[in-house]
């Protein structure tokens, strides 16, 4: 039996594809010193913009890394909650109110 890969509407595999259609944005990004030294701009100003977006950049993903990790402690909790369900279904016996009930809808 063959099995089927999930593709984009367009039928790329994003694992697959070696050019990308759109690029990925960065998961992080790296502090270069020679892009962010005052020798190399030649003003301070824009030593301090380029400073002042890295600053905005990283408070970003720090603020995506939050909200995914809300995300994931919240699920957590669900899923637990829903083995916990399970559990006690499963430990549960049939009463035979239900057993006559269950007899009756076959």
């Amino acid at each position: 039996m063959a099995t089927t890969a999930n593709l984009s509407s367009n039928g790329d595999d994003p694992f697959v594809n070696s050019n990308p259609t759109q690029p990925s944005p960065h998961r992080y990004a790296s502090f270069d010193n020679q892009v962010f030294s005052l020798y190399n701009s030649g003003s301070p100003a824009q030593a301090k913009r380029a400073l002042e977006a890295h600053l905005k950049d990283t408070e970003r993903r720090i603020q995506d890394a939050s909200k995914l990790g809300t995300t994931l402690l919240q699920q957590r909790k669900d899923l637990a909650a829903r083995l916990k369900e399970v559990e006690e279904g499963a430990s549960e016996d049939i009463t035979p109110e239900l057993q006559k009930k269950l007899d009756q809808l076959e």
